[in-house]
C-alpha cells in the first residue's frame, strides 16, 4: 500500500501528501491500535497463520500486523486527500439527536455483551465517540456533515470490506470464540466493523487538526 501511495502522491496532477504531517499523524495513530493489539492478541481476541505470515514478529504481533497500522492510515490519508480534491464540498444536515440514538443502540449493545471483550470494547468506544459528537452539537437543532467525510467513510468501508474478506476468508486472521458473538457479514465479524469506523475516524480527526493547525499558521503569517 505504501508504494501505490508514494508513487501516485509524486504524478503531477495528483494529489499530494506533506508527508512530513502525515508521518507524524499516523504515528500518533498507530501507537494506540498497536498497543490494543498487543493486548487484544494476548487475550485470544484474535490470531494469525503462522502459515501464512513472515513468521517475523514484534512481540506476539507478526511484523505485518505492525506495518498494517502505518500502512493503512497511510492509504486512509490519500484517499481523504484525494476525496478533498477531487470532490465538490457540500455541506448536508441531520438532526442534532441523531447521534444520540445510534449511541443508545451501542451502548445496549456493550452492556449486553459486557461479558464478550471484542465485542464489548469496540461498542464501548463507539459509544464514546457518538457521545462526545451529540454533546458538541446538542444545543444546535441540526449538525452538519460535509459530503466529503460521507464519501470518505463510504469509500473506507468497501475498501475495508474487499481486504477484510481475504483475511477472514483466507484465515489469515481468526477470532477467538468467546470473545465476540459470532455474526458476520460475509466472513468478517461484525466487531470488526466498528473497529473499522474507530480507526477511520481516528484518521480523520487527526487530518482535521492537522488541517486547522495549517490554517492557523497561515493565518499568523
Amino acid at each position: 500500500m505504501f508504494l501505490p501511495v508514494l508513487i501516485s502522491s509524486v504524478i503531477p496532477g495528483l494529489p499530494r501528501l506533506n508527508w512530513k504531517q502525515v508521518a507524524r499523524g499516523v504515528t500518533l495513530l498507530a501507537l494506540p491500535f498497536i498497543l490494543w493489539d498487543f493486548w487484544a492478541t494476548a487475550q485470544g481476541h484474535w490470531a494469525f497463520s503462522e502459515t501464512q505470515t513472515l513468521g517475523w514478529k514484534i512481540g506476539n504481533l507478526p511484523f505485518e500486523e505492525v506495518l498494517f497500522f502505518f500502512t493503512a492510515p497511510l492509504g486512509c490519508w490519500y484517499l481523504l486527500e484525494a476525496i478533498h480534491t477531487y470532490a465538490r464540498q457540500r455541506i448536508l444536515t441531520f438532526p442534532s439527536w441523531l447521534p444520540l440514538v445510534f449511541a443508545c443502540a451501542t451502548a445496549s449493545g456493550s452492556i449486553y455483551f459486557f461479558e464478550l471483550q471484542y465485542t464489548f470494547v469496540v461498542t464501548f468506544l463507539t459509544t464514546c465517540i457518538l457521545l462526545l459528537w451529540w454533546w458538541k452539537n446538542r444545543l444546535q437543532p441540526t449538525i452538519e456533515i460535509a459530503n466529503i467525510t460521507l464519501w470518505y467513510f463510504f469509500t473506507g468501508f468497501c475498501l475495508f470490506f474487499i481486504f477484510n474478506s481475504l483475511l477472514t476468508g483466507l484465515e489469515i486472521v481468526t477470532y477467538g470464540v468467546t470473545h465476540s458473538t459470532g455474526l458476520r457479514i460475509g466472513t468478517i465479524p461484525i466487531e470488526d466493523f466498528f473497529y473499522n469506523f474507530l480507526l477511520l475516524t481516528g484518521i480523520l480527526l487527526v487530518d482535521a487538526s492537522m488541517r486547522q493547525l495549517r490554517r492557523t499558521n497561515s493565518a499568523e503569517k
